[in-house]
């Protein structure tokens, strides 16, 4: 059981950097900085100290490693595998794991696994990770969708 907590507590703070990076290169698009939004956000309704200090790491595009990418993307892994032998569907999981399979296949995988915010801003492309990539992590992932562009629209409703 300890094992499937961690690894599911894991798969929440993937979940929620994937979520904060999102949502920041929203706000960016409309010309409010990580930094402010991420700085309201995270003295407010998401104050918690995973993601004040996961928030400073995207803002500040820093991603000095605190807990590697690829140790992030072997939990998520095997929490797809625990959810695959619980006959579970996990949507967002397969999100946040594509993100990070693309991020490590960037070469990103020894920074800090928030570096994943770099492949939600369209910093860097790749493939999703295939049977082993550079940081040894296996699995194929879905075939990468590039980003779509934001396109603004300041129409009134």
């Amino acid at each position: 059981m300890a094992h499937v907590a961690k690894i599911a507590g894991n798969l929440m703070i993937t979940q929620a950097i994937e979520s904060m990076a999102e949502a920041t290169a929203l706000t960016e698009a409309y010309g409010l900085s990580a930094e402010v939004f991420l700085g309201v956000v995270t003295q407010t309704m998401f104050a918690s100290p995973s993601y004040q200090r996961y928030a400073r790491n995207i803002a500040h595009a820093s991603y000095e490693p605190g807990f590697k990418l690829f140790l992030g993307l072997k939990d998520v892994n095997l929490a797809r595998d625990a959810a695959e032998s619980a006959a579970l569907e996990l949507p967002a999981m397969s999100v946040v794991r594509e993100s990070l399979s693309r991020a490590a296949s960037a070469g990103l995988g020894n920074e800090d696994w928030s570096a994943l915010a770099k492949v939600v801003r369209g910093e860097v492309s790749g493939e999703s990770a295939t049977v082993t990539d550079e940081c040894g992590v296996r699995g194929a992932g879905r075939a990468a969708v590039p980003p779509r562009p934001l396109v603004r629209d300041d129409r009134p409703g």
